[in-house]
């Protein structure tokens, strides 16, 4: 008897009762995981905040709450350190799209830095692997199309003919992509992804990660074109964020300063002095990885040395002290 009341209530049989039941489930599931107060201090647009209900966001991660205000309310360029799973890729998202999503109501309901029928690009998100890529997309697609901004990976695996269709036929406000297959469609002549006139953000994630998978030469091809296109432009912000870098203090001097590279550095380094931060304008430094705990009578020390010379210096090391 119970059976067939499930058929009965499912309409179409026990499976579709079973649908029901599962749709009820998360149904209620998100009417318990509305409560955004934990959000409302750091500036966020009404529209972003139902998202983040929806997803069942409760309050922010450390490296969240430590960027949101420095990138929402002052607009700074921001580096963060913080170890994988700690909320990344929301730290620079929510500022990105919430921004985004302000533009829109400022201008009418029309596409943020354009016209209701045309977008442009906006933001350019470079990421050293296809699964990155892919995760930092499925990361802020939901929240994006709740505020109608349209996302897109770019990676290698599919071919230029799909990916440039894909581009093409729904231009994206924001693409997500691997320096390589990314600068392959720029240097194919992709007339979205060759014009920065409306670009206001721009992240590197993973950013040692990018110099071990030997994107060096690209993005620094991929810098200097945003930097021609954006110098000068005080909309135009910056993110770099990594779950292992670690910034020298020297670094972290010049940073504060402005900028300014040093011959001879680490590839790190220099890629480092290749980003395009605001000439002026301090970015805000956000390190939340845990710090390093030595046990007593270990002292811990380092030598500076090129990339290319490290395992030279590791091999020295050793012979010297086996």
């Amino acid at each position: 008897a119970k059976k067939d009341k499930k058929k009965e209530k499912g309409g179409n049989g026990g499976k579709d009762g079973e649908k029901e039941q599962e749709a009820e489930k998360k149904a209620s599931t998100v009417k318990e995981r509305v409560d955004v107060s934990a959000w409302r201090e750091y500036h966020l647009e009404e529209e972003v905040l139902e998202a983040i209900a929806e997803l069942g966001f409760v309050a922010p991660t450390q490296i969240q709450a430590e960027c949101l205000p420095s990138a929402i309310r002052d607009r700074m360029d921001i580096i963060g350190a913080a170890q994988t799973g700690s909320g990344k890729t929301l730290a620079f998202g929510l500022p990105i799209l919430s921004a985004m999503c302000r533009e829109r109501k400022a201008l009418g309901g029309t596409k943020p830095g354009g016209s209701s029928s045309i977008s442009r690009l906006r933001a350019l998100i470079m990421v050293p692997t296809r699964e990155l890529c892919m995760q930092v997309f499925k990361a802020l697609d939901p929240i994006a199309r709740h505020v109608n901004v349209r996302v897109v990976p770019i990676v290698g695996g599919i071919s230029h003919q799909k990916q440039e269709r894909l581009i093409s036929k729904h231009p994206p406000e924001i693409v997500v992509a691997t320096p390589g297959r990314y600068w392959e469609l720029v240097g194919d002549g992709h007339a979205h992804l060759n014009n920065y006139s409306a670009l206001s953000y721009l992240v590197l994630d993973e950013a040692d990660k990018m110099v071990q998978q030997g994107h060096f030469q690209e993005l620094t091809s991929i810098f200097q074109m945003v930097s021609s296109s954006t110098a000068g432009d005080p909309r135009f912000q910056t993110f770099v964020f990594s779950a292992t870098l670690m910034l020298p203090s020297d670094m972290k001097k010049r940073l504060r300063k402005g900028g300014g590279g040093g011959g001879g550095a680490a590839s790190l380094e220099e890629l480092m002095d290749a980003v395009p931060f605001r000439a002026g304008k301090k970015p805000k430094i956000v390190d939340v990885s845990p710090e390093m705990r030595l046990a007593e009578r270990i002292t811990e020390s380092f030598l500076s040395c090129p990339e290319k010379e490290r395992d030279v210096y590791l091999y020295c090391l050793l012979a010297a002290h086996p």
